[in-house]
């Protein structure tokens, strides 16, 4: 679904930001072997932090531009098309509360070529829309792509097969 959708956005003129998950088990796996890598070179890295209500967040954003070897011919039957792919970007979320600290890894892939601190924006963006509705369930609880709004433009809706409507970003590429 996430071929489909990435094809549509770009077809009707959008960029799209999608969050990597273990739906496609072999492809994530690709993107997460490639940021755990000490070999592998990002090209930009954004960190910031937030505390409140007792805990700290402090969460790194890294982007790679280098998305060539995820561009082959289909390498294995799980590997999704991503048209227009320009970016992978990490979000490593490190939570201290209560002296207790947990770490958690997201995966980005993005139509977009942008630096760590927009990705960080975009992603916080994401963020704030999947949690802003009342009673919502965030997208990623139920196992679909989020797509976000462009700040500044007025929000479309994207209705999936699901019936689930996102959030769906006219164009990232406009700044």
């Amino acid at each position: 679904m996430r071929c489909e959708t990435a094809r549509l956005i770009k077809h009707r003129g959008g960029d799209w930001l999608f969050t990597l998950k273990a739906n496609r088990p072999l492809q994530y796996a690709e993107v997460r072997a490639w940021f755990a890598d000490p070999a592998s070179r990002p090209d930009s890295e954004h960190t910031t932090t937030d505390a409140d209500s007792g805990r700290m967040e402090v969460r790194r954003h890294t982007v790679s531009h280098d998305v060539s070897w995820m561009l082959s011919d289909r390498r294995h039957p799980d590997e999704a098309p991503m048209p227009g792919l320009a970016m992978l970007g990490m979000v490593e979320a490190t939570v201290t509360r209560d002296r207790k600290t947990t770490t958690v890894r997201r995966h980005y892939a993005s139509s977009v070529a942008m630096d760590a601190v927009r990705f960080a924006a975009e992603v916080r963006a994401q963020w704030r829309i999947e949690n802003s509705a009342p009673g919502a369930v965030p997208t990623q609880q139920m196992g679909i792509d989020s797509i976000n709004d462009v700040r500044g433009f007025t929000p479309l809706a994207f209705e999936l097969p699901t019936s689930v409507s996102v959030p769906v970003r006219k164009s990232l590429a406009f700044q």
